[in-house]
């Protein structure tokens, strides 16, 4: 995230999507750690299997991912409750979305 984010054309979009994509990477790794699913985390895979992670263990590194999503929601709460208009996104887009009235005046460019 941290080289996404370092980018010199870095913009409000670029900067929520990657934002979005971690918290929601955040919220998955939990619900596998939940269904015992560790395969993200190599490391943690080959402690287990050598006696050294109990499942109480694994419970806190689940509610550690949880405290990390509700963290990252209430740090970039301004970036992620941004709505981006679809014209922003694609500026070439259809113009079916417009008022009737900026249809008309789009088609005479």
């Amino acid at each position: 995230m941290d080289k996404q984010l370092l980018t010199e054309d870095l913009n409000l979009i670029k900067t929520k999507s990657v934002i979005s994509a971690l918290r929601s990477k955040l919220l998955l790794f939990k619900r596998r750690f939940a269904m015992g699913e560790l395969c993200q985390f190599h490391n943690l895979i080959e402690a287990k299997k050598e006696g050294q992670v109990s499942d109480a263990d694994v419970e806190v590194y689940r509610e550690h991912l949880q405290a990390l999503h509700n963290d990252f929601a209430s740090r970039f709460e301004d970036i992620l409750s941004v709505v981006i208009p679809d014209w922003a996104i694609n500026s070439f887009g259809s113009i079916k979305d417009e008022e009737t009235s900026l249809q008309v005046e789009l088609l005479d460019f």
